[in-house]
């Protein structure tokens, strides 16, 4: 039995009601999805100090996991870049708290921008859209790697 990511982005001002974001189901006008997130590879990048021993032993201490997660949306409606535009903008922007969730919303974390977007036209034209990309990464550390279950996925 398989598993499937349900990718939501929770926003929320420092004084105000938190606004949620279906990355799974893509942005609909009129029932039909023109914006996809197509693009999702979870990664659990390990944080270590190296030190050495008198004894020129290697003594690497892991202080835990941080999950990273590149997104790469698929644009061919324009209207829908202003609700990634959004997205980024909340990422750079310190007042707001920006939580990534894989399963449904039963597990939200706090997540940063990991690098900086990427546009690119959509499969080389213009005309026919935008891709967009740009990972988050978790703000704080993770001590033991989540099992993958039906319905949990970090």
């Amino acid at each position: 039995m398989g598993y499937r990511w349900t990718t939501l982005i929770r926003m929320t001002p420092l004084n105000g009601a938190a606004e949620t974001v279906n990355l799974t189901t893509g942005f609909s006008i009129g029932g039909s999805a023109t914006t996809a997130l197509t693009g999702t590879e979870l990664r659990y990048e390990p944080i270590t100090a190296e030190s050495e021993t008198i004894n020129h032993e290697l003594r690497p201490s892991l202080f835990g996991s941080r999950p990273e997660i590149p997104l790469k949306f698929e644009i061919r409606d324009m209207s829908h870049y202003r609700v990634v535009a959004r997205i980024l903008s909340r990422l750079l922007d310190p007042s707001w708290k920006v939580e990534l969730s894989l399963d449904n919303g039963t597990t939200y974390r706090e997540v940063v921008l990991a690098d900086a977007p990427k546009l690119k036209p959509w499969k080389g034209k213009t005309v026919a859209g935008v891709t967009v990309t740009f990972s988050v990464k978790c703000r704080k550390l993770i001590a033991e790697l989540p099992y993958i279950e039906s319905g949990t996925a970090w």
